[in-house]
């Protein structure tokens, strides 16, 4: 008798310590839920579009994680004794409900890059949502005592998946997390800045700009004239077509001349091709110092070709890329586990709600402010004092969604639509920061030196005057007609001391012609898969191929893309039919 006395005694003192220790044990699986763990899963999937390192990025996440449990533990403190288990189930259910909203009911928005977000459409969703989580935290507050036992089990047992889920991912990952991004600062931009008085080359890539737009903005009264007097030397070419509706495949297209048939996992394609034959390459081995600027995910695929030097562009004015990533991942995170219909609210037409307060101006938010602040510091650092000849490759989105600027070219106070209007005026404004770099150049004596290639990698999102046909597949398959306006990029090129306004011309040239044009341009003597544009007479006949394919939810992590469809274009990408021909399908699905 006295010896199980002794026993029931313990039992109860264990009992005791399990019940005042759970509420904590709860808060931790909470925590790392939500900071951690699905910061980290967005982390690995998306890993290029982040600058800073894993180890750095952790560190953080690992901080606000502690806070979280921190937090959560002492609320349970303050709660009465009675109340202590209610609390620990409740808990549970949060952790299951991270869960489930993380994983499970994960719905698609289509790119989170400031467009506006229709979230009266699919309605349904948000009452799923709104359904899933009132039951079980109903459930876990009323019916405690019964079901307790189950969700504290399911919460854990949740936990260790996540746990080893992450641990799988981190493994397998491993070899893109050990890159080490190098810091850069100061002395980087000034070298970036920095030309030749002698030989230049500027291959300025903007983002997402509209060729018809473009002339429609040469074209203008008054500003028009503006524009041809500053752009001296320049030639436009209206009739050019793209390759890729997209910039991912859209890249190594025009720095190399190699198409992507969904043959290989896209990454190794980009980096392989990118290593291999480029322009870039074939002026780095010619003698020419090349340097590199662009975002995050498309710098570190660069990065994978010969170069002297390699800048990221900020997304805020501090260049702070730890703070910037880590408040965009718990952002991120906080979208994904949040129910539908407070995700607008966090999104909030991508004025983040945590990343906000860190970027020091709100605007910068939007990449054509970022963007624009960075080519402003470039041009207060222009310096020409390079020995060697310099080919600078700069990357740029302004005119790239989402649209967020008045007709002065103010801030709009958030995204607004995207259309013929919206477009022009952005890309009006950017064209009027490139005027500013060109009018420094002159000033330096380094403009006239200067091959000078501005090309957008597609166009933008607004269906072209001139094109009112439907396109179709060879199955069938209806094309949207916004197509030919991503397949009407913008291309301007001027070659050294060339003189005189900005023509036109209406020879069909091809992003795909960009190397060979280069090649060309500057004598190097490297052969790629098109032509020089500069040997192309206006209405010569030719035969044009653009690739489509529509953006997939997956798209950063799934290996492959969807379907490619090729078209002929025997002519103007306006006016003539676009002849459907193969389908390159991912591996399995080739037919």
């Amino acid at each position: 008798m006295y010896i199980r006395n002794i026993m029931t005694q313990d039992w109860a003192k264990n009992n005791q310590r399990y019940k005042l220790l759970l509420p904590y044990l709860l808060a931790a699986i909470v925590g790392f839920n939500f900071f951690f763990f699905t910061p980290i899963n967005l982390y690995l999937g998306n890993i290029n579009e982040f600058s800073s390192s894993f180890i750095n990025i952790i560190q953080w996440l690992l901080i606000a994680t502690f806070l979280c449990i921190l937090i959560l533990g002492l609320i349970s403190l303050v709660c009465k004794k009675n109340l202590k288990y209610r609390y620990s189930v409740f808990l549970a259910a949060i952790g299951i409900l991270i869960w489930l909203q993380s994983n499970i009911f994960v719905w698609d928005y289509g790119l989170l890059d400031g467009r506006n977000i229709d979230w009266s459409v699919s309605s349904w969703r948000g009452w799923l949502d709104l359904t899933v989580w009132i039951s079980i935290l109903t459930v876990s507050i009323v019916f405690y005592k019964k079901i307790g036992r189950i969700f504290i089990i399911s919460a854990v047992l949740l936990f260790i998946i996540q746990l080893l889920s992450v641990s799988y991912e981190t493994v397998r990952n491993l070899d893109k997390i050990t890159i080490t991004q190098k810091k850069q600062g100061g002395n980087k931009l000034k070298n970036l800045a920095n030309f030749s008085p002698k030989k230049n080359v500027l291959h300025l890539i903007l983002d997402g700009f509209q060729a018809d737009v473009f002339e429609n903005l040469i074209n203008l009264d008054g500003l028009g004239k503006y524009y041809r007097k500053n752009f001296s030397g320049f030639v436009f070419y209206n009739e050019a077509l793209g390759i890729f509706p997209y910039t991912r495949f859209a890249v190594p297209a025009f720095l190399t001349g190699k198409v992507y048939k969904n043959n290989m996992v896209k990454n190794d394609f980009i980096v392989s091709a990118l290593k291999g034959k480029s322009i870039l390459n074939a002026a780095y081995k010619s003698g020419y110092e090349v340097d590199l600027a662009s975002e995050p995910y498309f710098e570190k695929l660069y990065r994978s070709g010969h170069h002297n030097y390699s800048y990221i562009i900020p997304g805020n004015s501090q260049e702070n890329f730890l703070i910037d990533n880590v408040t965009k991942l718990i952002d991120l995170a906080l979208f994904r586990i949040a129910p539908h219909f407070l995700k607008r609210y966090i999104y909030n037409k991508q004025n983040w709600f945590l990343n906000t307060y860190f970027r020091g101006d709100v605007r910068m938010q939007h990449r054509f402010f970022s963007h624009s602040y960075f080519i402003d510091r470039l041009i207060n650092n222009m310096q020409n004092s390079r020995r060697a000849p310099v080919y600078k490759y700069i990357h740029i989105m302004n005119t790239h969604n989402p649209m967020v600027l008045n007709a002065d070219c103010s801030y709009a106070g958030s995204a607004i639509a995207t259309n013929r209007i919206t477009l022009t005026i952005q890309s009006k404004c950017t064209l009027d920061l490139i005027t500013r770099l060109i009018s420094r150049m002159k000033e330096l004596n380094v403009y006239d030196n200067t091959l000078i290639i501005m090309h957008a990698d597609h166009g933008g999102w607004v269906q072209p005057y001139r094109f009112r046909r439907q396109i179709v597949t060879k199955d069938g398959k209806k094309i949207p007609p916004w197509a030919a306006a991503l397949a009407s990029p913008l291309i301007a090129i001027k070659l050294p001391n060339a003189s005189g306004p900005l023509r036109t011309s209406s020879a069909f040239a091809s992003l795909l012609d960009i190397p060979d044009t280069i090649s060309d341009a500057l004598s190097l003597g490297e052969k790629f898969d098109g032509r020089s544009i500069l040997k192309l007479k206006p209405g010569q006949r030719r035969s044009r191929k653009f690739y489509f394919y529509y953006w997939q939810r997956d798209a950063w992590e799934a290996k492959y893309t969807s379907p490619i469809y090729e078209f002929t274009i025997d002519g103007s990408l306006y006016d003539t039919r676009w002849k459907p021909g193969r389908v390159f399908y991912p591996p399995r699905k080739n037919k």
